[in-house]
């Protein structure tokens, strides 16, 4: 995928080199921009990267037939579905107590 075709799938990255959004008043979208940024730069390095997650998206797709969320629905492409998994992950490791933000993906 090129650049483009992945900034295609971010709602909050578009390419700048400096986060637009403010860290005390912006902190949602702060993180998923930082973490697009960093889902289209591990992309754009390893060819398999992209595919993984989008992998990952289709096996929790197989494995939760009865569950309505972002991953489940229709509301997102396959694309934009593995950024918000590759975000939640990193919401678990680096803000476990915030994990919870993913919900907001996509509606701030």
């Amino acid at each position: 995928m090129t650049k483009q075709d992945l900034l295609s799938l971010c709602h909050y990255y578009r390419g700048e080199n400096k986060c637009p959004f403010d860290s005390e008043t912006e902190r949602p979208q702060g993180l998923f921009w930082m973490f697009e940024e960093l889902f289209v730069r591990h992309s754009l390095n390893d060819t398999t990267f992209f595919e993984y997650y989008k992998r990952e998206v289709e096996r929790y797709i197989e494995n939760h037939p009865g569950i309505s969320n972002d991953l489940t629905n229709d509301r997102f492409p396959i694309g934009t579905k593995a950024i918000i998994m590759y975000s939640e992950q990193m919401l678990q490791k680096w803000c476990p107590y915030d994990v919870d933000l993913i919900f907001q993906y996509g509606n701030v």
